[in-house]
């Protein structure tokens, strides 16, 4: 267990790339099968681990989300 409460075994092999809010972040996974998927981190707060999209799908669903597309409606999508 790291010093965040996290298990190491089932965080290894991922970085976060955004915290959602408290003790809930997005991770994209570096290494092995599900490689480059984000997946949403809630261990520290409820013990789940959630896979997602794919970075590229993630990247596009933030990015619409924030409007920051051409075209694109803002609002409150679910990105994992």
């Amino acid at each position: 267990m790291d010093d965040y409460g996290h298990h190491d075994d089932a965080l290894t092999g991922s970085m976060i790339i955004g915290e959602i809010g408290t003790h809930t972040y997005f991770r994209l996974v570096v290494t092995g099968p599900a490689r480059g998927q984000v997946w949403r981190d809630e261990v520290a707060a409820n013990g789940d681990l959630i896979p997602g999209l794919d970075f590229a799908d993630w990247y596009l669903n933030w990015l619409r989300r924030l409007g920051a597309l051409k075209g694109s409606q803002t609002g409150r999508r679910r990105l994992v």
